[in-house]
């Protein structure tokens, strides 16, 4: 097979905001034409473009009824690189080829990484990996490196926007002025967490260079930590994204609270708790006297209002099916299924509509 070239604009320059659809297009076009690469590297943070990545290649490499036997979803925080190359190099049980998806390359050490990327972009025809990570400017560059060897089989996927790493280049300055030092990492967390508006992020950051004080290193965890207050927040706002049915915001949520650890079993409990109080709201035929009665709530409460408005994009038949769901993933979670946040991204998928 032909080594397979980067796609559109250099990968050390993150691609223009109208392009990820065009991108998409293309790798699919490139899939179904089985033009497939041993190795794919996307820079993205949206799991919903990683998941229409990974199950095009599903669909073109594996055997339906054996996908258990010839799929990994792999992340470098909790597996050493041995135990990686291992899945890598073990042939298919019954597909044309295995896949194998790795997360959190990011996570280990600089030298770790680009020796692994190098084992993985050699051409092979029995394996599929993709590494699914966030933009990083020394990734990037060592990645092109790869590219141009000649003895490489890898194809690359930008869907970032072009100012997120002058945005962390940015970032950094201003951790300077302030007198002190953030790792990568810890950036990255806090633009998932602020946002990407220049203005809110520099103040957040100077909350947090208080906090550690003058000539500290602000790691991730620390983020992480000062991040945990607004756990039961973002909380709130997935179970209100969901009851309107809105799911690329309630994708987007749940992005966040995995990238915080929020436990599963809790956010499981918070939708069946919402999605019971609707179900109730519509067995009381949206009466707002009754549902005010009911629930203990004002007569003209705002709360009152949405659940009634939020109840009315649900059928009782939907929400039964719901909360029948959530209590098998509930489960299946505390009987240590392995992906838990894939249940719960798959169940948001199934269940609710895209956002317009």
């Amino acid at each position: 097979m032909q080594k397979i070239k980067q796609s559109n604009s250099a990968i050390s320059k993150p691609m223009p905001n109208k392009a990820p659809a065009l991108v998409l297009q293309q790798l699919e076009n490139e899939i179904t034409s089985n033009k497939i690469a041993s190795t794919y590297i996307i820079f993205t943070n949206d799991n919903v473009i990683v998941d229409e990545i990974v199950g095009l290649l599903k669909e073109a490499l594996l055997t339906p009824g054996f996908e258990t036997f010839d799929f990994d979803l792999l992340h470098c925080r909790d597996i050493g690189q041995a135990e990686i190359l291992a899945k890598v190099f073990t042939p298919p049980f019954q597909a044309q080829k295995r896949l194998i998806v790795i997360k959190d390359i990011l996570k280990i050490p600089e030298a770790e990484r680009c020796e692994l990327l190098t084992k993985l972009s050699k051409p092979r025809g029995f394996s599929v990996t993709v590494v699914a990570t966030e933009w990083d400017r020394s990734l990037s560059n060592f990645v092109e490196s790869l590219v141009e060897h000649r003895e490489t089989e890898i194809a690359v996927y930008n869907f970032y926007k072009p100012f997120l790493s002058d945005l962390k280049e940015q970032v950094r300055r201003w951790a300077q002025v302030q007198g002190v030092v953030v790792d990568s990492d810890a950036i990255d967390l806090l633009i998932e967490l602020a946002g990407d508006v220049p203005d809110i992020l520099n103040k957040e950051l100077e909350k947090i260079a208080i906090l550690v004080g003058p000539g500290r290193r602000i790691t991730e965890a620390m983020v992480r930590r000062l991040a945990a207050q607004s756990r039961d927040y973002e909380l709130n706002e997935l179970v209100t994204a969901i009851a309107e049915k809105k799911l690329n915001k309630s994708l987007k949520i749940l992005s966040h609270l995995e990238t915080w650890g929020e436990e599963p079993v809790k956010i499981v409990g918070w939708l069946g708790n919402s999605l019971f109080q609707l179900l109730r709201v519509k067995e009381l035929k949206c009466d707002p006297t009754t549902v005010a009665k009911e629930l203990n709530l004002r007569p003209t409460s705002l709360l009152l209002k949405n659940l009634i408005s939020q109840a009315k994009n649900w059928t009782r038949k939907s929400l039964n099916h719901c909360l029948v769901e959530l209590a098998t993933m509930d489960s299946a979670i505390k009987k240590g299924h392995p992906q838990p946040y894939f249940l719960l991204e798959s169940f948001l998928i199934r269940n609710l509509e895209m956002e317009i």
